[in-house]
């Protein structure tokens, strides 16, 4: 019985320990995004003429998923994964890029410098998530 016992404490402490590596491991690729200081967010009138009637085409960052939006003046086109779906976009004036898609809640973010000549799409806390290729004329 006592074996047993020390045979159950064994495989539970084996099996939380690996339970927290996957965890720390999945948080520490989560936390090497690249984060830009405040002062590196476009002002609201630089993303706007970025943005006007340009197509975006970025890649996520940490997967391998590139996205294509098209901000029109009557709205918003995206190409993900092959897909397509439509929507609205905007610029608040403190620089937030907001999307909204048929369905779906406004999701705003920043476009800022990267620190060496391009752009990411950073979340609220300056944490890229999206890294920009670049912003075509059009719809592309």
């Amino acid at each position: 019985m006592a074996i047993r016992g020390i045979l159950v404490l064994l495989v539970s402490a084996f099996l939380m320990t690996a339970c927290g590596k996957d965890d720390a491991q999945n948080k520490s690729k989560k936390s090497d995004a690249p984060m830009v200081a405040r002062e590196a967010v476009l002002p609201a009138s630089k993303a706007r003429e970025l943005l006007s009637s340009n197509t975006l085409r970025a890649t996520r960052h940490g997967k391998d998923k590139s996205i294509s939006i098209y901000h029109g003046k009557n709205g918003a086109a995206q190409s993900l994964d092959g897909k397509e779906k439509t929507g609205k976009w905007r610029v608040k004036e403190d620089g937030q890029y907001c999307l909204e898609w048929e369905g779906k809640p406004e999701a705003c973010r920043f476009i800022a410098n990267d620190g060496k000549g391009g752009f990411l799409v950073v979340d609220g806390a300056y944490k890229a998530v999206w890294i920009v290729n670049k912003f075509s004329p059009g719809k592309k």
